[in-house]
């Protein structure tokens, strides 16, 4: 969002879960919100009239020799189509909010651009504190390690590359990478798995003379459909209840985020007045505090003015 790993966190975590097993993702569908629920019950309901009207997924249809290799076939999770489907998942959302300037006790008026082009301003947008460290690579390119997570005896540890740049009209957070590590079969599906999210920050003065900071974020998902029974349904069965699970996840993730940022703003104003003010960007956020949890190799990373 430009909430940036915030929201790749819970992509991550909806990612991972159905590339780790097909049916995790069905459960984590039946933990949404009542709209979700009934575009799950609807797709149910598909699968069971497709079942029925299609010879070639009805068990009475078939020889006991056939069935014996379908059964195979299923419990190896072989795919059982020539070529291999991908389902594209893509949510977009826009939220408008008023902007207020903040000014600091001596009177002196911090934008929230200027705060967005300072070391704190980047540590926001990436949300360190959700992170367990995270690195400088290059090119305004940051590479963020978040917790692990365990999905059905899975451990599973993501791995996103963000691109952030502010300027004195935007922000931006683009993610350019998004990799899983883990045990091997989790590793192999980096193969089948692609990410996309954008995030833009801008803000406008209105006719009144007040300002709006504008939100646009914008999340892409590639799934490769290679597991039964997914093989035997429609894209539509994967991606119309996708689709409504990360469109639930953007409406409640933005809101937390833009709290979480106008927060951090505010602390930074009052540290700038304090002459408490930072210009390093440290590779751990835990570092100093819990040096169990920091890379041994870890330094402060020096950012010029």
């Amino acid at each position: 969002m430009t909430m940036a790993t915030m929201g790749v966190a819970a992509l991550s975590d909806c990612a991972a879960a159905s590339l780790a097993s097909p049916f995790a993702t069905l459960t984590s569908l039946h933990r949404s919100k009542t709209a979700a629920r009934i575009t799950i019950d609807r797709a149910c309901r598909d699968w069971s009239s497709l079942a029925v009207l299609s010879p070639g997924m009805n068990p009475a249809s078939h020889t006991r020799r056939n069935y014996s290799a379908e059964k195979k076939c299923c419990l190896h999770q072989m795919p059982i189509t020539a070529a291999h489907r991908k389902a594209n998942l893509r949510v977009r959302k826009q939220e408008s909010v008023p902007l207020v300037t903040l000014t600091d006790p001596s009177g002196v008026s911090h934008h929230l651009s200027s705060f967005l082009q300072q070391p704190a301003g980047t540590q926001s947008m990436l949300n360190t504190r959700a992170l367990m460290r995270y690195e400088y690579v290059g090119d305004d390119v940051y590479r963020c390690y978040l917790p692990k997570v365990t999905l059905l005896n899975f451990e599973v540890a993501p791995i996103v590359d963000l691109f952030v740049a502010a300027s004195d009209v935007d922000c931006r957070v683009d993610m350019r990478q998004c990799s899983f590590t883990g045990s091997k079969a989790i590793q192999d599906q980096n193969e089948r798995f692609s990410a996309s999210l954008k995030n833009h920050l801008t803000w406008h003065d209105t006719p009144e003379g007040d300002q709006v900071l504008n939100l646009e974020t914008e999340l892409s998902v590639s799934l490769e459909v290679y597991t039964v029974p997914f093989t035997m349904l429609p894209l539509s069965a994967v991606e119309v209840p996708g689709n409504a699970i990360m469109q639930t996840m953007l409406d409640q993730l933005i809101p937390l985020f833009l709290d979480s940022l106008f927060s951090d703003y505010k602390r930074w104003v009052d540290e700038e007045a304090l002459g408490l003010g930072v210009n390093t960007i440290p590779l751990s956020p835990t570092l100093g505090s819990s040096p169990h949890l920091a890379a041994p190799d870890c330094q402060p990373l020096q950012v010029s003015s």
